[in-house]
């Protein structure tokens, strides 16, 4: 199986960048007929860069949503789904 290409639609994206550090003020963007929303930074001066994000998949349609990860789209329906990633280096 091989996945189709990652889509992403209407992609707005707020971010600056100043010694080192990487801050995401706001991207939101249309995927799997839904939509995304995230924030974060990254700090990538140091050795071992450290990061932060929070995100949210809102309404996203859960067919498209397994198509693209498993190859398997027999579910119907929507999800939301918000979440946090991070790393302290």
């Amino acid at each position: 199986y091989k996945s189709p290409s990652l889509s992403f639609q209407n992609l707005e994206l707020s971010a600056q960048s100043q010694e080192g550090i990487i801050n995401i003020d706001s991207l939101t963007a249309d995927i799997f007929k839904g939509k995304v929303d995230a924030v974060g930074n990254a700090v990538v001066a140091s050795a071992i860069p450290m990061y932060s994000a929070t995100f949210a998949f809102n309404n996203i349609q859960l067919a498209e949503f397994l198509k693209y990860y498993a190859g398997y789209d027999k579910l119907d329906g929507y999800v939301s789904v918000n979440g946090r990633f991070s790393s302290k280096g």
